[in-house]
């Protein structure tokens, strides 16, 4: 298969059960808004749960997408296909921005609702909003600083108190109980890294032997027992 062929298969999952229309000699616009109605109801259909599985996914977590088209920049500028190609995109456009924050979960479109309406700036156009549920119901990922906080990181807790791991593991950690438990981690491991010093054998008493008087005598050292005079002067 060619990466043409490859690049066409994976092109917008969510239009591709619409057929292009067979060539011929003249394109057909859209002109009326009914029949853009009808064409964004068609395509929605196709990509909706059914009933009896919207009823057992009832207590799923769900995400809502929007999206809007000005009528004046799409009746008679789109053809069926373009327009339905149109939907498509707009559709994975909010099933990446879900995914994008909420990546642990399977979704899938379970309702939507498409009015024509006047904007902020009075333009009449076409907008629709999606209900996307989740069929695996993953807990919510919550972030700090940009990084997901239910992170699965291994670490070695030998010599910390159990306060210590619980609080660790809480997710409801402010910055002041954070820099306590760094400071008790480090110290921990500083008291683990540190060599423990060798005890001092007691040293043996020095024995004196004891010499007899005539070796005292003739130690070369004594050459005369007799004390220095002593004067004192008047």
């Amino acid at each position: 298969m060619s990466l043409l062929e490859q690049a066409q298969k994976k092109r917008n999952v969510f239009a591709k059960e619409i057929e292009a229309p067979k060539a011929s000699g003249k394109t057909e616009w859209i002109n009326q808004t009914p029949d853009l109605i009808r064409i964004l109801n068609q395509v929605l259909e196709l990509q909706v749960i059914p009933a009896k599985t919207k009823k057992q996914w009832a207590k799923n977590r769900t995400r809502i997408g929007d999206c809007r088209w000005e009528l004046p920049n799409t009746q008679g500028k789109v053809s069926e296909h373009i327009w339905a190609n149109m939907i498509g995109k707009s559709l994975e456009g909010m099933l990446k921005t879900i995914q994008h924050s909420q990546p642990n979960g399977d979704w899938k479109i379970s309702a939507y609702e498409v009015d024509v309406r006047r904007d902020d700036s009075t333009v009449e156009c076409i907008m629709l909003a999606v209900q996307f549920i989740d069929a695996e119901n993953q807990p919510d990922l919550m972030y700090r600083n940009g990084v997901p906080e239910t992170m699965n990181i291994n670490v070695n807790t030998g010599g910390l108190s159990d306060d210590v791991v619980k609080v660790l593991k809480s997710k409801s950690t402010d910055d002041s109980e954070l820099k306590d438990l760094l400071k008790q981690l480090i110290g921990t491991m500083a008291s683990n890294a540190a060599p423990q010093a060798e005890p001092q054998r007691a040293s043996e008493p020095e024995q004196i032997e004891e010499d007899d008087e005539d070796d005292f005598m003739e130690d070369p050292q004594v050459t005369d027992a007799t004390p220095f005079p002593v004067s004192f002067d008047d």
